[in-house]
């Protein structure tokens, strides 16, 4: 905690520090005032404007410390639009408003601005989480599902529409549509928001059956969801079994490795465990 404080200290955080604020939990809350201190001298025109800002807001997002509310806000309507990874930046910023729920309230008209522009869909999720506006946001996303639509665009739709459980119900059609899509992100993340919304496993099992053994990297996310599904994700609890039997995991390559791969490896351990425990 001291080095971490140490470091917040400097002008520049590290882009892990988000991260490492993350593993800790509340445990770090101690240090969300300095990283609100750094979030407010980050400067809205520069060429570093983005990474100096997005490891600040992922660790007061982490921390849900609304208290930082103002400074988010500094950046969301003082950066000019023209600046370097400004869409990026936008969406991050819409994410740490959403992290901080109703107590960001005063976001709230910033937000609905943000409904009719690129980043609809990051504000409409971040709205939801905040007002719990179901009415206001669902013609959003369910535009964003639209088959002309981006498929990034179709995921983050799909996974904001699953977070709002039933209330999303008008958004199955575009959902059971988007199970066919040929990307296996789209299919993974709308057969998640299904079994959210409506809770029938009967469309989402085959899904996750095909993305598991496509796709390695999708099996943290289908592992999630099966912790949620309990006893209705026991046909494909085979493939939770094998994984956790397997000496070679699932992130392990040839030539290469990422910082995050260990943990995750082990995030996705701990939910096949946990999802054959609730079944």
């Amino acid at each position: 905690m001291l080095t971490l404080a140490e470091v917040l200290r400097h002008p520049r955080v590290p882009n892990e520090t988000g991260d490492t604020i993350g593993h800790l939990g509340p445990a770090a809350a101690p240090l969300a005032p300095l990283l609100r201190e750094r979030l407010a001298e980050v400067p809205l025109d520069s060429p570093d404007t983005y990474d100096r800002a997005a490891p600040l807001l992922h660790g007061l997002g982490t921390l849900r410390y609304a208290a930082a509310v103002p400074e988010v806000l500094r950046l969301l309507h003082g950066t000019p639009r023209e600046l370097r990874l400004r869409d990026a930046l936008v969406k991050a910023l819409a994410r740490t408003l959403g992290a901080f729920g109703p107590r960001a309230r005063e976001a709230v008209p910033s937000l609905r601005d943000l409904l009719t522009g690129e980043n609809a869909v990051a504000a409409a999720d971040a709205l939801q989480s905040v007002e719990g506006d179901a009415e206001a946001v669902l013609p959003v996303l369910l535009g964003a599902l639209a088959p002309e639509g981006d498929p990034g665009s179709h995921r983050a739709a799909a996974e904001a529409l699953g977070r709002m459980g039933a209330a999303a119900a008008p958004a199955l059609p575009g959902l059971r549509r988007l199970t066919d899509s040929a990307g296996v992100w789209e299919r993974t993340a709308a057969a998640c928001a299904l079994w959210d919304i409506a809770g029938d496993p009967e469309p989402v099992l085959p899904v996750f059956r095909e993305a598991w053994r496509q796709n390695p990297y999708t099996r943290g996310g289908i592992a999630a969801c099966l912790v949620r599904m309990g006893v209705a994700g026991a046909p494909v609890h085979d493939l939770v079994r094998t994984e956790l039997a397997s000496p070679r995991r699932h992130r392990a390559r040839s030539g290469g490795h990422g910082s995050h791969d260990v943990l995750d490896d082990e995030l996705l351990l701990r939910a096949c465990r946990t999802a054959l425990e609730a079944a």
